[in-house]
């Protein structure tokens, strides 16, 4: 049996009594991998083996939140799959089911749990385990007779060249991309405050995000020339926060970005927030230190 990961596939291979797993290391960055699996778009282009394709893919990427796809076969046959996320761990795991459709609504007649996992590999590849996960054998027996192997196999290695493509122009980092936030909030407000940010740190993680920080004020001076005080042109009865998000990489904090704004569990609008967001000071930042 193979040992070196950069080479080596093992189909399939039994983690449960009903369960089918691939084991693949992709020429890629784990970055651009993640991308491949949660951007519609890239997903669209190497999720089916050819001459099959995907013609439509509807995610809503957070838990509970529906992955939909349509596969379409050369000869005019449609498939249509509903399901649900039911995990995502940036960078490293995805778990969806047809199971239920989305917001846990339970499906009549499921067939799998698909779990996917991802490390870092040498040389800047990425290590990927793709496990299918059913609940009687005949389910598994029936993946397997429509060539469950086969057929993951054509598709990871369309996945894997996809990922090349896209690692071409791929900038690498060895360190984190940070958003910086300084904001005035109304002193009375800091419980609503408290709330608002860790509402909003489940989207931004569910999105992308590693981790979200709020700081509130404690000893902050005010200066003599400036200050965050008068940077965000605090009240008397304001207190200034400081906060962070920090994020993988660049590219992860621009397609997280887009899909936080676009979550319709975010405030529509800046007169949502416990604060008035006009006088937020923000912006991105590359990690040059991380001590």
């Amino acid at each position: 049996m193979p040992t070196n990961r950069e080479t080596a596939m093992t189909l399939p291979k039994t983690e449960g009594e009903h369960t089918l797993t691939l084991e693949r290391t992709l020429s890629a960055p784990r970055s651009v991998v993640w991308r491949c699996w949660t951007d519609t778009e890239l997903l669209k282009q190497w999720y089916c083996p050819k001459p099959w394709t995907v013609p439509e893919a509807d995610f809503d990427l957070r838990v509970g939140g529906r992955m939909n796809t349509v596969m379409a076969g050369p000869n005019g046959e449609s498939f249509e799959g509903k399901g649900m996320w039911l995990a995502i761990e940036p960078m490293e795991r995805l778990v969806f089911t047809d199971a239920y459709t989305e917001g846990f609504m339970p499906a009549a007649e499921p067939f799998m749990t698909g779990v996917v996992q991802l490390a870092d590999a040498p040389n800047g590849h990425t290590y990927m385990t793709w496990s299918a996960r059913h609940a009687t054998a005949e389910s598994k027996a029936k993946h397997v007779e429509m060539g469950w192997e086969a057929g993951w196999k054509a598709a990871t290695d369309q996945l894997d060249a996809l990922a090349q493509t896209l690692s071409a122009t791929h900038i690498p980092s060895n360190q984190p991309y940070v958003d910086g936030f300084l904001l005035a909030v109304p002193t009375a407000n800091r419980e609503a405050y408290r709330q608002h940010a860790q509402d909003a740190a489940v989207v931004f993680k569910e999105h992308g995000a590693i981790s979200l920080v709020e700081c509130w004020g404690n000893d902050v001076p005010v200066g003599k020339l400036n200050s965050m005080h008068t940077a965000v042109l605090r009240k008397p009865d304001e207190t200034v926060v400081f906060s962070w998000i920090t994020w993988p990489d660049k590219a992860t904090r621009d397609a997280g970005m887009q899909k936080v704004f676009a979550d319709p569990r975010m405030p529509a609008t800046m007169a949502e927030m416990p604060f008035d967001g006009t006088r937020m000071i923000f912006g991105g930042f590359d990690m040059i230190v991380n001590a």
